[in-house]
């Protein structure tokens, strides 16, 4: 396994720029995984000119081996659009993805994400159209490849630095290539993850990570001195829990760009830290890299859904309005209920929770109108335990909040439903 980082200059311009600062986009990993007959390459550069060093790294390590598979952990320009340049020096190798990630691949090169934030922030791109990228999806019934008897697992996680993120899982390495979910010493990226559900969601995605027991950690954002073990996985979680505090702190980005300098001086990557701010604090006129909305995944679905159950009541509200508008209406095994019944009847289940979990089973959707059916486990604070299993339907607005739900909820049997206030 080997690394390359290089560092694109980004000509977009931002406020308060300095008219001699270089934005420096974050340095971005990609890691090279050989076997006896085969290499696996995951992630690529997002413009042509950082092709030729990467080909070059790649034909010295893997000698006569095969690069048989580039796996794609995201959407993200900066991880795929030269992908295609790769095949051209290996013509073997296949593009795998998720579904979830093709269709966030696809998002990236629609007219308002190209031409508003990708061509602005590599210019090169504009040179040509959009890469047309042949990619073999990997079926949701098994998302995993095999080369020379190793097993690649695709791991979708609840929540990263964008929607549908996946990490790579290979159990014979212990190792995980984290994508845009792992983070070095690099300023993280968090525009997408805007509220504190969402914020939670990425946090919850490195406990997800630590479960798979991993030796070796990649983070596909780091600095040429960070080394792959653990400790990235609670690092990248501090960073975020730190910047929850002090972007409730400060009122301007100006504020918190100074304060997150102070809390990590030794960060680098001033682009995605400038794009972080201004889009966290509302600055109009700029484009983010995705639509991440409860409806991007399972994933998405099941953690927006815990993180109403167990964050701290302060943030209940906001929670919620993350995810229903404020004139949503709900129904729960038949009892109607608008914001003013709704918000205190979620209160009451969140003040009386210790922990909770949520599954996801299948997401439908079509168009504005979704079906969904989960199971739930809870533990209350008095210790009793709450598992039930639910069937939705709803709809969502344009800014993809629900304005319309229909939950059925089943109790199993056995279940102590007494902390369960319907009133």
């Amino acid at each position: 396994m080997a690394s390359y980082t290089p560092i694109a200059h980004t000509p977009m311009s931002f406020p308060g720029q300095n008219s001699t600062e270089p934005w420096i986009f974050n340095p971005t990993t990609f890691t090279l995984i050989t076997m006896p007959n085969e290499a696996v390459l995951v992630d690529t550069p997002a413009v042509k000119s950082r092709v030729e060093p990467v080909t070059a790294w790649i034909a010295e390590i893997i000698g006569h081996r095969t690069l048989s598979t580039i796996y794609i952990t995201h959407g993200h320009g900066d991880h795929v659009f030269a992908a295609g340049y790769i095949q051209e020096q290996f013509p073997d190798a296949v593009i795998r993805a998720t579904n979830g990630t093709y269709t966030h691949m696809l998002e990236q090169v629609s007219p308002e994400l190209w031409n508003g934030l990708w061509v602005p922030t590599f210019p090169e791109l504009g040179e040509g159209g959009p890469p047309d990228l042949q990619v073999e999806v990997l079926p949701e019934s098994a998302k995993h490849f095999t080369l020379d008897g190793h097993e690649f697992r695709a791991v979708e996680v609840v929540g990263g630095d964008t929607a549908a993120s996946t990490v790579l899982h290979v159990p014979d390495l212990s190792l995980v290539v984290g994508g845009d979910v792992v983070y070095g010493n690099i300023y993280q990226y968090l525009a997408e993850n805007t509220t504190p559900q969402l914020r939670q969601g990425w946090i919850n995605a490195l406990d997800q990570i630590a479960a798979l027991k991993p030796r070796v950690v990649v983070p596909s954002h780091r600095q040429s001195t960070d080394n792959f073990g653990l400790e990235h996985l609670s690092a990248t979680q501090e960073y975020i829990r730190t910047w929850s505090r002090l972007n409730e702190a400060t009122k301007t980005w100006q504020q918190l760009e100074a304060a997150i300098i102070k809390a990590y001086p030794k960060r680098i990557g001033n682009f995605i830290l400038r794009l972080s701010e201004l889009v966290t604090k509302g600055q109009p006129g700029l484009y983010t890299m995705s639509t991440a909305n409860i409806l991007s995944s399972k994933e998405a679905f099941a953690s927006a859904m815990t993180a109403i159950f167990t964050c701290p009541e302060s943030e209940l509200e906001s929670t919620l309005l993350g995810i229903y508008s404020k004139d949503a209406v709900v129904t729960v095994n038949e009892k109607r209920m608008t914001w003013n019944d709704f918000f205190p009847y979620i209160r009451g289940i969140n003040k009386s929770m210790e922990s909770a979990e949520i599954n996801t089973h299948y997401l439908l959707q079509d168009g504005n109108m979704f079906a969904e059916k989960h199971t739930a486990i809870g533990i209350g604070k008095d210790g009793t335990k709450t598992q039930a299993e639910a069937i939705c339907m709803g709809e969502v607005n344009a800014e993809k909040k629900i304005i319309w739900l229909e939950e059925v909820l089943h109790f199993s049997a056995g279940t102590d439903t007494t902390t369960i206030n319907y009133e």
